[in-house]
């Protein structure tokens, strides 16, 4: 990751603070190198701090080596289409430094982006939250190659 000259490292996916004590020294080393550190988390800002206080010294730690944390769990009634990087309105961006002094005002005016890729073999994946309305637009608006017929060849 420190190789390829990214900005940060995003923890994610199979609860990061379930496996909080390796993952505390990934951060910390990643830290020392001059990069960011973002963890997600579908627990709450306040049940961290009670596994904190309750003497969870794993915990602590990754909390000390996170730059910026999204806290609470995926709540499919609450969909949050305005935010970027979360997906639910309960979910909240907690600041751990003075890395990104700025960012929680920024991430408040940034409108949610839908991330499109299409691979070599055209399969297109979208990432992200849109309004169907909006990703139709997207798509009809994308002129490619027409797909082959079959039994048609290019020779007369």
């Amino acid at each position: 990751m420190l190789d390829a000259g990214t900005e940060g490292l995003t923890l994610l996916g199979g609860e990061p603070f379930d496996q909080a004590a390796p993952l505390a020294a990934v951060a910390a080393g990643v830290r020392a190198a001059g990069r960011s550190v973002m963890t997600f988390t579908g627990y709450t800002g306040a049940q961290l701090h009670r596994a904190v206080d309750a003497g969870r010294d794993d915990v602590a730690a990754l909390l000390a080596a996170t730059d910026l944390l999204v806290a609470g769990p995926f709540l499919a009634d609450r969909i949050d289409t305005r935010r970027p990087w979360v997906g639910s309105t309960n979910q909240e961006f907690v600041l751990l430094g003075d890395r990104f002094p700025g960012l929680l005002d920024e991430v408040s005016h940034s409108p949610d982006r839908v991330e499109v890729t299409v691979d070599a073999a055209g399969r297109i994946a979208v990432n992200g939250w849109a309004e169907v309305d909006a990703l139709d637009e997207l798509l009809a608006s994308v002129t490619g190659p027409q797909p082959r017929r079959a039994g048609v060849s290019g020779r007369g």
